[in-house]
């Protein structure tokens, strides 16, 4: 059966079983705080007029609902740290829902007798409210952007850097992954809470969690139209003339209620993107003179989303909720930009289907058990057509053809969770599962029409000549030409994998005092291709608060914490291993090939036997292990600001690089695995120091002024960059260890909101970081491994032939054998300024209708993007041979940026 049909089959069961008894009135809704986050487990009790009393606790979304019989009723809350909530005279109707949602305050002192000094102290022992944490709901998510992509950057900038390289996480509705929802769809989103929690596969530093819109009781919806064009922003720095661009997207919501059980949440967005794509490059004019080149190419996009999602209330402590989502994407022109020229581009189209399920079910007063699932295909076709070779000129310019062939991938994705809290006493235990799969069907065409590659332009130029000139490979070869290697796939494009990763957790959150608090936790994990057993996470943290007294609450936090990670072995690296394993498809390499410009057919290298390029799995494989120690300070100042001052050393072990096994030895020269095929080998040998101090402060001065900033010191050294990293000399690692290639020593963010009055609101967002190191290579293959990864030495004497200056002293890109070759990312990257500022200004049509907070609204919007107009440059060329060593050539983010400030108008209708 069509996958599609079995996401509206199981659509039409759940809205077939809507039907059924329903008690006579129902009265339901969300318990928050004063910021809107939702405060789960709060104890609710409804007392009607005769003196009936039920009770039950808000479920982990902060929801409560009462299946009662109609009458006039008084609702009183509590929960802990806030003030206690009492409404009366509630009326529920029969056969209708009420909804009540309440809003709690902190909870205050009597002694005390000034307003500012009556707020509780917003720091806390409770691990999920770290001081650090962003809690983003309402008017937090109004002052960020509407476009998927910038929210996406806006939300990494303020959940800061994570340790590693592997960078943060993303969590959509509790699911690992997925596709970035749309702002108008978004309830609330938490960063960095909970550092240490056993549920969570890597550390809080860097996680970023969204969590969906429920339905609601009454039919209300958003329209949203956003434009942008080119008069509108400024001209990209590496194109003469301003080109050509416009920027459309629409979206929408609607919810309400199907019956009094259930209620619905409809989504959709589309964008139309008419991007650029900048060729920066260095190519040959018709006379073969050397000349500068750049392009703007029109890279359409076109992509379009939509999310169905249905909250049901099955009894009156279970609740189910089922998401749908569809999205499709074409993109022409892709393949395009940087060194790689127009006609290499290609047509690309990718859509995402996804279903989720969560049931969430009150078990008694102490116990909330949930289950999630989600199933997701991911698919994506490339096409180009494979027409000619492709001619790689490093770090100048790369032309031919598209190389990708008919390519296409198919993902199934599958995630099974269960979580149980009980709260016994004084403690919180948490413990569950998880199971991860993914079946891959994958079709690669790349490089079946081969790609010549050549070391520098003058050797191309040379190359050029002599065929002009009538001259012998061997003739060529000696006037400085000649191409450097020569690649070409060949055999079954078609490979398949299937892989699975599990966990268990565990966590026990003791409050051993009012102001001392103490977490452990275990998790275990592991996972298919994989045959290391001792992947045991054991997570601890400690949070003390000094001074607190029965009349009033500390305003000082002390955070210690410690936890062990692990990395999953990546199905892509799995699926590497298998294709190119020499049988399957074949990847040849031919060195000093002279058979330029004609490309020889696969049948012709298959014959003689020539050389391939062989992947594989180290047989020892250990997990990639993240140790992470932290301790941390958080004090509560007037005027509701809060700081927090954090120290985080992180450990990286077992990481992940790639070498050539069978690379000639030093001296003889001869391979160790005999034959003449390059192995390239996944280990995980690589190691990695990283040392960072957050500070952070957060104010919400009033109603109108809020705002959130940190400064990031960090100092980061490996020996490795990822999975795809090869080292100098495979021979010999002791010279990789240098700065990492995350290493960013200072990071600063600001971002708040300010709304005056007249229904306008400012909010701007700033990041300021300094630059990440590059790496600086001779260009050439020096130790005839078939990689261009060989770093120059420094030289003594500017005099002796074929030295370099630079900015980093004299290089020799000829290194003699023995000499000590320059540090891995010896070189400085440019630092990065980046200033947004958006302005709403909101007209109110009409009074709230019953069900709503809001009033109907036009919002009327403008989002700049970078308003400073600074140009942000992408790493230098680090190619020492290169005619460009050392410029950067594109701005960073990707080639695919038309210019430095972007203007968005926007304009929303509420209603």
């Amino acid at each position: 059966m069509n996958s599609t049909w079995k996401y509206f089959c199981i659509f039409a069961f759940c809205v077939a079983s809507m039907a059924g008894q329903s008690p006579d009135g129902l009265l339901r809704g969300v318990i928050s705080d004063p910021s809107s986050s939702i405060v789960p487990g709060a104890t609710v009790t409804a007392t009607n007029s005769k003196g009936a009393v039920q009770t039950i606790k808000s479920d982990p979304q902060g929801r409560y609902q009462f299946e009662i019989p109609a009458d006039t009723y008084t609702m009183h809350v509590t929960a802990p740290g806030f003030a206690d909530f009492d409404q009366s005279n509630i009326a529920v109707r029969g056969g209708q829902p009420t909804a009540l949602n309440i809003s709690l305050t902190l909870e205050t002192q009597a002694e005390q007798v000034n307003v500012a000094s009556t707020v509780a102290a917003a720091v806390s022992t409770d691990p999920s409210n770290n001081a650090d944490a962003l809690v983003l709901a309402k008017s937090d998510l109004d002052a960020l952007p509407d476009d998927s992509d910038d929210l996406a950057t806006d939300l990494q900038a303020l959940a800061g850097p994570a340790a590693g390289p592997g960078g943060g996480q993303i969590f959509i509705d509790g699911f690992t992954g997925g596709r970035l929802p749309a702002k108008q769809s978004i309830r609330e989103v938490r960063v960095n809470q909970n550092p240490y929690a056993a549920q969570f596969d890597r550390p809080g530093h860097g996680r970023v969690e969204i969590f969906t819109k429920p339905g609601t009781d009454s039919f209300h919806g958003d329209i949203l139209y956003q434009s942008s064009d080119a008069v509108l922003n400024s001209r990209n720095p590496f194109v003469t003339s301003k080109p050509p661009y416009r920027r459309k997207q629409w979206e929408g919501e609607v919810s309400g209620a199907l019956n009094k059980k259930t209620s619905y949440f409809l989504d959709f967005e589309r964008r139309d993107i008419n991007e650029n794509a900048v060729v920066n490059a260095q190519i040959l004019d018709s006379a073969l003179n050397i000349v500068p080149f750049t392009q703007a190419v029109v890279t359409p996009l076109t992509g379009i989303e939509s999310n169905l999602k249905i909250d049901r209330q099955l009894t009156t402590n279970h609740t189910l909720t089922v998401r749908l989502g569809y999205a499709r994407d074409t993109n022409d022109n892709s393949g395009v930009g940087g060194f790689s020229l127009a006609e290499r581009s290609y047509h690309q189209v990718g859509n995402e289907k996804s279903l989720q399920v969560v049931e969430t079910g009150v078990l008694n007063p102490h116990t909330v058990m949930e289950t999630r699932f989600r199933y997701r295909t991911q698919n994506s076709d490339q096409n180009g057509g494979v027409t000619a070779p492709v001619i790689s000129v490093l770090d100048a310019f790369t032309s031919g053809g598209s190389s990708v062939g008919d390519s296409f991938d198919r993902q199934k994705r599958y995630e099974l969770q269960n979580s149980t809290s009980y709260i016994h006493g004084t403690h919180t235990l948490r413990w569950g599962a998880i199971l991860r799969a993914v079946n891959l069907n994958n079709q690669a065409m790349q490089n079946y029409a081969g790609t010549f590659t050549f070391t520098s332009l003058a050797s191309y130029r040379a190359t050029l000549l002599g065929i002009q000139n009538g001259l012998t490979p061997s003739e060529i070869r000696a006037a400085g030409g000649g191409a450097s290697q020569f690649t070409l796939a060949a055999g079954n494009p078609l490979a398949a994998v299937n892989q699975a990763d599990y966990g268990f957790f565990l966590q026990d959150d003791w409050r051993i005092s009012s102001n001392l608090l103490l977490s452990g936790g275990l998790r275990y994990e592991q996972q298919t291709h994989v045959h290391d057993w001792s992947d045991l996470g054991p997570r601890l943290s400690l949070a003390w608060a000094p001074g607190t007294r029965k009349s009033a609450a500390s305003k000082n936090v002390i955070r210690a914490g410690f936890g062990m990670f692990y990395d999953r072995l990546s199905e892509s690296l799995t699926l590497d291993a298998l294709r190119q394993n020499g049988i399957r498809q074949q990847q040849f390499l031919i060195r000093n090939p002279d058979f330029y410009p004609v490309a020889p057919d696969a049948s012709t290298l298959a014959s003689n036997a020539l050389p391939q390029t062989i992947r594989e799995t180290d047989a020892h494989w250990r997990t990639p292990t993240l140790i992470q120690f932290a301790t941390g300070y958080e004090r509560q100042l007037p005027r509701h600001i809060t700081v927090a001052s954090n120290y985080i050393y992180s450990i990286g072990v077992h990481q992940l690089r790639s070498r050539d096994i069978n690379a000639p030895l030093p001296v003889s020269g001869v391979l160790p695995y005999g034959g003449s095929n390059a192995i390239y080998l996944y280990e995980t040998s690589g190691v990695y120091r990283q040392k960072q101090l957050i500070n952070t402060v957060t104010a919400r001065v009033n109603s109108k002024l809020s705002f959130n900033g940190s400064y990031t010191w960090g100092r980061a050294m490996s020996n490795t960059d990822g999975a795809g990293s090869f080292p100098a000399n495979p021979y010999d690692l002791s010279t990789e260890y240098s700065r990492a290639g995350f290493d960013v020593r200072h990071r600063v963010q600001f971002n708040g909101s300010w709304t005056p009055r007249w229904g306008m609101r400012f909010s701007p967002f700033l990041t300021i970081t300094s630059g990440r190191p590059y790496n600086i290579t001779t260009g050439s293959d020096l130790n005839g491994d078939g990689l261009y990864t060989d770093r120059p030495s420094f030289a003594l004497d500017a005099s002796q032939p074929g030295v370099i200056a630079t900015p980093y002293g004299l290089l020799n890109p000829a290194p003699l054998p023995g000499e000590k070759i320059i540090s891995r990312n010896l070189g400085q990257g440019p630092g990065m300024v980046s200033a947004n500022l958006r302005f709403s200004k909101i007209f109110n049509l009409g009074e709230a209708k019953p069900g709503r907070d809001d009033p109907r609204q036009l919002v009327f919007s403008v989002n700049a993007r970078n308003i400073l107009n600074h140009p942000n440059f992408s790493a230098p060329d680090g190619n020492l041979s290169s005619p460009l060593f050392g410029q950067s050539t594109s701005l960073a983010g990707g080639n695919g940026t038309t210019g430095n400030r972007r203007i968005d108008l926007q304009l929303a209708f509420n209603f």
